[in-house]
C-alpha cells in the first residue's frame, strides 16, 4: 500500500539555502555585488532568491565568468599583486 505524500515544490530560496546552492557565502555575496542576483522578496527578516535567478547564476560560473572584481577573483584577496610573494634572489 503506498502512502500519499505530498512533495512541496520550492520557488524561492532563503540566502542560507542560496549560499549552499551556489557553494559559498562569500560567492553569493559576490553574486548579488556584481549585479547577477537580486532578492525576489525583500521584507523585515524575509529575504528569498529566485531558483531560476540562481540557476542562470551557476550558468555563468560554468562559462567561466567571475562575479569578483578583476584586482580580487579569489574570496580574500589571495592573487592581488601586493599580497603576491616577492622574487628572491
Amino acid at each position: 500500500m503506498r502512502k500519499n505524500t505530498l512533495e512541496a515544490v520550492k520557488f524561492a530560496l532563503r540566502p542560507n539555502e542560496a549560499a549552499a546552492a551556489l557553494g559559498a557565502q562569500a560567492l553569493l555575496s559576490a553574486c548579488i555585488a556584481a549585479g547577477w542576483l537580486k532578492p525576489v522578496v525583500h521584507r523585515h527578516k524575509l529575504v528569498l532568491f529566485d531558483r531560476g535567478d540562481l540557476a542562470r547564476c551557476w550558468q555563468r560560473l560554468r562559462q567561466g565568468e567571475s562575479p569578483f572584481p578583476p584586482t580580487d577573483t579569489i574570496p580574500g584577496g589571495i592573487q592581488t599583486s601586493r599580497l603576491a610573494r616577492q622574487k628572491t634572489a
